[in-house]
């Protein structure tokens, strides 16, 4: 299966794997505020989804967290899917 690397940001990465999300994510290397990821065609689509929906009910919830979710989708938009979609 193929896959590709991303650097997202930590905040809302560990938020999404703290609610047992990210099945198929293999994290290379942390750092204080990023983290670069590995991840499959399903690991892209649960986290942009994921990013998705935060971003959309950030009247909600905490803002760091959905301006965290933003750049997150941001990132995977830019870089693409792991199959080039």
């Amino acid at each position: 299966m193929e896959t590709k690397t991303y650097i997202v940001p930590a905040k809302f990465y560990f938020d999404h794997i703290d609610r047992d999300c990210g099945k198929t994510d293999k994290i290379i290397n942390k750092k204080r505020n990023r983290v670069v990821v590995e991840l499959d065609q399903d690991g892209y689509e649960d986290l942009l989804s994921d990013a998705d929906y935060y971003w959309y009910c950030r009247d909600e919830m905490d803002l760091a967290l959905c301006k965290s979710a933003k750049r997150t989708m941001e990132i995977l938009q830019l870089v693409g899917a792991p199959n080039g979609k």
